[in-house]
């Protein structure tokens, strides 16, 4: 009997050692990849189509430290990196890539006219509907992936992957301030693959000196042409609610 024991207890040693030494030398490849995840997501949100453009309208209201304001908006964009949002008035703003090179222009709500910082990576496109700015993100030469962690968001569960402009060629230290101006974060259902939240930092001034938190949240997704498209959009920034947007009417160019 002791020699029973003393043999399962041997080969539960070794075993439990292999074992370890097995999952040691695993592969980094193991791990979970950000582009698998970008690529489910794009294609259940396109469902194999490729969209060339969209147009939202719907209700807004914004949020501010003395009065909160009702509205309507309109918004465009397409899959060349052109977009434009209208609050009816109150404010607009468009934004463009040319040739590699992100530049906007808007209107804020006091009536001032002033230019959207190229270093903004809500240049690109359409934040608000998010399967054309994941689309531009899947480009493996322009941007960098990275898979995060499982998470909780707004009681669902996610993926959280991280996304950053690659600044091919420049220096290291180029490199990294490049990455700190244009991470986001994107957190995406486990089940749906859908966006749930998207983050990143708001740059304002010259050079990105000032970041300002900002948080995209979607929900209510509804078909649109086929396409889940959410109808339920919330904008915090600096940890505050800035837009509440109710969507009443979508239409998508194939």
């Amino acid at each position: 009997m002791r020699t029973v024991r003393l043999v399962s207890l041997v080969c539960g040693w070794v075993f439990g050692l292999l074992s370890g030494i097995a999952e040691a030398q695993l592969p980094p490849s193991a791990a979970p990849q950000a582009p698998p995840f970008l690529r489910r997501t794009h294609a259940a949100m396109t469902v194999g189509t490729r969209i060339k453009s969209v147009a939202m309208t719907g209700s807004i209201t914004l949020y501010g430290a003395s009065r909160n304001a009702s509205s309507t908006f309109s918004f465009t964009a397409d899959n060349n990196g052109q977009s434009r949002f209208d609050v009816y008035g109150s404010s607009g703003e468009f934004r463009t890539v040319s040739g590699g090179v992100p530049s906007g222009s808007g209107v804020g709500p006091n009536g001032v006219s002033y230019a959207v910082g190229a270093q903004n990576p809500m240049t690109t496109s359409a934040w608000f509907f998010p399967a054309l700015d994941i689309a531009s993100r899947l480009v493996a030469r322009d941007y960098a992936k990275s898979y995060v962690s499982r998470e909780t968001k707004d009681g669902v569960v996610v993926n959280h992957l991280q996304v950053w402009e690659q600044a091919n060629g420049a220096t290291t230290d180029a490199r990294t301030s490049v990455r700190g101006l244009t991470l986001e974060d994107i957190y995406v259902d486990e089940m749906t693959h859908m966006p749930v939240l998207v983050a990143f930092n708001l740059h304002l001034g010259n050079g990105g000196l000032s970041n300002v938190p900002v948080q995209i949240h979607f929900s209510n997704y509804r078909r649109v042409q086929n396409c889940p498209v959410a109808n339920h959009i919330q904008v915090y920034m600096n940890g505050a609610l800035f837009w509440d947007i109710q969507l009443s009417s979508a239409s998508l160019n194939y």
